[in-house]
C-alpha cells in the first residue's frame, strides 16, 4: 500500500539559502525524512548576490532534502537570474537542487506530481508572444506570458487518460490568484486581513485562471510575505488546499516552512 509522502514547504527564499538549508536539515532531523522540498515565490537575492549558495554548489557543504524551486519577478538586470539562464526548461543546479523551469508538470522522484509556473504577472507583457519576447534575451525573463499559462494547463489535463482523471498533487506560483484575498471568512476583514499591510496589488489574474482549471490538491504560492492557509476550494477533481508562505528569515518571524504528507493521486487512482 503507497504511502503519504512528507515534503516541507518554503515562501521566498530571497537568497537566504543557509537559513533555509538548515532549517529543512532540522526539521528533517527531527520530524522527518522528508522527500522534498518545494520553494515558491523569490529564489535569489534581490542584488544577484549567491555567496551563501556557493559552498553548496561546490559541494562544501550539502544540502539535506531534494529541493525543487520556481522563482518570481527577479531582476536579470542584476544577475539575479544567472544561474538560470541556461535552462528556461530546469535543471539541476548542484546535488539535491533543482530549477524546475519555466512552467510545465513533472513528476517527482518521490512520486508526486508537481504542476509550476515561474515568473509574475505583467499586464503590459502578458499576451505578448513569446517568439517575440524572449527571441533574443540572454537572460530568463522574469514576466510569464498567457501562452505559458495556456500551455500549463494543457500539459495538466492533457497529459494522457490517467493524467487527466488524477490531476495534479501540488500547483505551485510565486503569486496568489486575483481575489484570493475575497476568500476569507468575517474576521479577517478590515486591519486582520492578511494583506492589509500590502502596499502594492501583485494577484495575478492568470493565476487564478491555474487555481480554476488545473486539478491541484495542494496550491503553495510566496510573494506576500504573510503565512495564511485558505478555506478549501473545488476545483474540477479536487478540493484545493492553498498555503501563502512567508518569506525565509523574514524579521517578523512569519512563518515561511510548512510540513505536508500527502497520497500521490496517481496512487489513489490505482
Amino acid at each position: 500500500m503507497t504511502e503519504k509522502v512528507k515534503i516541507l514547504c518554503s515562501g521566498d527564499v530571497n537568497g537566504n539559502f543557509k537559513t533555509l538549508f538548515a532549517t529543512a536539515a532540522k526539521l528533517n532531523a527531527k520530524a522527518g525524512p522528508f522527500a522534498a522540498l518545494l520553494c515558491v515565490g523569490r529564489f535569489f537575492h534581490p542584488d544577484g548576490a549567491a555567496d551563501e549558495l556557493v559552498p553548496f554548489l561546490e559541494g562544501k557543504e550539502s544540502i539535506a532534502v531534494p529541493t525543487y524551486f520556481i522563482t518570481a519577478d527577479e531582476d536579470d538586470a542584476t544577475g539575479c537570474t544567472t544561474l538560470i539562464d541556461d535552462i528556461p526548461d530546469g535543471g539541476k543546479l548542484c546535488t539535491n537542487l533543482t530549477f524546475l523551469g519555466r512552467k510545465g508538470v513533472k513528476r517527482l522522484p518521490c512520486g508526486l506530481t508537481v504542476a509550476y509556473l515561474s515568473g509574475a504577472y505583467d499586464p503590459a507583457k502578458y499576451n505578448q508572444s513569446a517568439v517575440f519576447q524572449r527571441r533574443s534575451a540572454k537572460t530568463f525573463q522574469p514576466a510569464y506570458l498567457a501562452e505559458d499559462v495556456t500551455a500549463l494547463i494543457e500539459a495538466a489535463t492533457a497529459g494522457g487518460d490517467e493524467q487527466a482523471e488524477a490531476g495534479v498533487d501540488i500547483l505551485m506560483t510565486s503569486e496568489w490568484g486575483e481575489k484570493f484575498d475575497t476568500l476569507l471568512p468575517e474576521e479577517l476583514s478590515g486591519d486582520a486581513h492578511p494583506l492589509a499591510a500590502a502596499k502594492t496589488d501583485t494577484l495575478s489574474p492568470a493565476v487564478s485562471r491555474l487555481a480554476t482549471e488545473v486539478s491541484a490538491r495542494y496550491h503553495l504560492a510566496g510573494n506576500e510575505g504573510v503565512h495564511f492557509q485558505m478555506v478549501p476550494y473545488r476545483n474540477p477533481l479536487h478540493t484545493t488546499r492553498f498555503y501563502g508562505l512567508g518569506a525565509v528569515g523574514n524579521p517578523n518571524k512569519v512563518k515561511s516552512t510548512v510540513a505536508i504528507a500527502v497520497m500521490p493521486t496517481l496512487a489513489l487512482m490505482a
